[in-house]
């Protein structure tokens, strides 16, 4: 399953499954992308490695990402490249 958000798809199959590496690099995706991928990052058990660098996220998204990962309980989020 794919979500196009900002023009771009999200790859919500890869956030609701075992890949432990997921890389958005240079994917153009703002706000309303990084609050959708801070909702699944909420839940997601296995991903250890995540890069979002070079996209033209702003505040409201990076701060999303941040509360998501802070609040998360099941989050094995080790390496978040920006």
């Amino acid at each position: 399953m794919q979500v196009n958000l900002d023009g771009q798809s999200l790859p919500v199959r890869n956030l609701k499954g075992t890949d432990t590496t997921l890389d958005l690099t240079r994917k153009k995706l703002r706000d309303a992308s990084a609050i959708v991928l801070s909702a699944l990052l909420r839940h997601n058990t296995s991903l250890t490695s995540l890069s979002i660098a070079s996209n033209p996220i702003g505040e409201d998204g990076l701060r999303a990402l941040g509360t998501a990962l802070l609040e998360s309980t099941v989050s094995k989020l080790g390496a978040l490249k920006c």
